[in-house]
């Protein structure tokens, strides 16, 4: 999985650096919100790619699985006009969703995935005709072939049909004439079902692929918010969150785990779209205490279970959602088979200005631990 995680961070500081910064963002120092009507914006895009990839995999276990793969995508996207605040903060991004058919290669053994990704897409560099854009999606996708101990021992990616997909895409976008774009880049997805089953070496696919859009306009209304409504209004938080998580050892899912954990963080609101803070980590993870041949045994004592680690952590703002970046260090047993230090990437979205959920990866060096399902309170 290391190579997924990676390509994430180094996209997403390609986008802290390129788009984040408050140069970037569409602002409106006007005291008052202006609206421009018109009958004839892009709005609707409905458009499909091609991706040639490869299923590259760091591990030796699953080498055998590695093969070229070939994806169908089928896209709809609409583009933002500022209803919400935020879309004109992040220069009006598009909101969409794809549909992605892939020959993994070899279908006898990994066989076939549909995905389904709901993703969104900024504008990094360039205006009008030529523009660079960065697509970031996370959703699920169906395998029809999965890990067997019988009758498919050799896929040791994938053991249940249900997974997680994370993709990133960069994106090149060439307008054409009113009605047509062609685009092109490179991506990776990413399968995973976050240890809840094992085998879970999980699919990493970095593929190029060229596609195009067919562009609908209709009557929209373009927003542009006054100073007033773009101002930060809490430049300092506080919050805290609990979680849960489930993890199963053994390739015929024989010993189920339960880590938990509590997480503290305060820090600063720099812009309406970045916050900045540090915090704390604590967690309880049966799975952590192993003999001399790497085996989980019963701790002697119960805080032998218990982590404990220091962070620095980014929210990327958009609305009430936020893409979580965390960077830690443990304190307190650290993970001797990775080293001191940890990452927890993830999702939290606010029900109200008080309680939020989310889900949370955590890493080591960019490899998968464990997915946290999340409840937390702001103060």
């Amino acid at each position: 999985m290391s190579l997924f995680y990676k390509y994430i961070s180094g996209l997403l500081t390609i986008l802290c650096i390129l788009k984040f910064q408050d140069g970037f963002a569409t602002t409106n120092d006007s005291t008052n919100t202006s609206r421009i009507i018109s009958s004839d914006f892009p709005s609707w895009f409905i458009g499909a790619k091609f991706y040639g990839g490869y299923t590259f995999s760091p591990y030796e276990r699953i080498k055998n699985l590695e093969a070229h793969t070939l994806d169908f995508e089928l896209i709809v996207s609409k583009a933002t006009f500022g209803d919400k605040t935020w879309q004109q903060v992040h220069a009006y991004p598009r909101l969409g969703l794809a549909i992605n058919y892939i020959n993994l290669g070899k279908p006898e053994i990994t066989g076939n995935v549909l995905a389904i990704i709901p993703h969104l897409q900024w504008h990094l560099i360039g205006q009008n005709a030529s523009v660079l854009g960065i697509r970031f999606g996370t959703g699920i996708g169906y395998f029809n072939t999965t890990f067997d101990p019988l009758h498919n021992y050799r896929d040791k990616a994938i053991s249940t049909p249900i997974n997680v997909c994370l993709q990133l895409n960069a994106i090149y976008t060439q307008k054409i004439n009113k009605y047509l774009e062609l685009n092109s880049g490179l991506g990776v997805t990413h399968f995973s079902n976050g240890s809840w089953k094992l085998p879970n070496a999980g699919f990493n696919i970095p593929a190029i692929f060229i596609g195009g859009n067919y562009i609908l306009h209709q009557n929209e209304t373009l927003v542009h918010h006054s100073a007033e409504e773009l101002a930060v209004k809490k430049p300092y938080y506080f919050y805290a969150y609990s979680s849960i998580s489930f993890e199963t050892q053994g390739f015929n899912g024989e010993n189920h785990y339960t880590i938990y954990s509590l997480s503290a963080c305060v820090g600063k609101q720099l812009a309406r779209r970045s916050k900045v803070g540090i915090g704390f980590d604590v967690f309880y993870d049966p799975t952590i205490v192993t003999d001399s041949a790497g085996a989980i045994t019963s701790a002697k004592h119960p805080t032998d279970n218990l982590q404990a680690g220091i962070k620095v952590e980014h929210e990327l703002v958009l609305g009430n959602l936020g893409l979580i970046t965390n960077w830690g260090v443990y304190i307190l047993h650290p993970a001797n088979e990775y080293g001191p230090f940890y990452q927890i990437l993830g999702v939290k979205y606010n029900l109200n200005p008080k309680i939020f959920v989310g889900t949370f990866l955590k890493t080591h060096y960019f490899t998968a631990d464990f997915i946290q399902l999340a409840l937390g309170y702001s103060f």
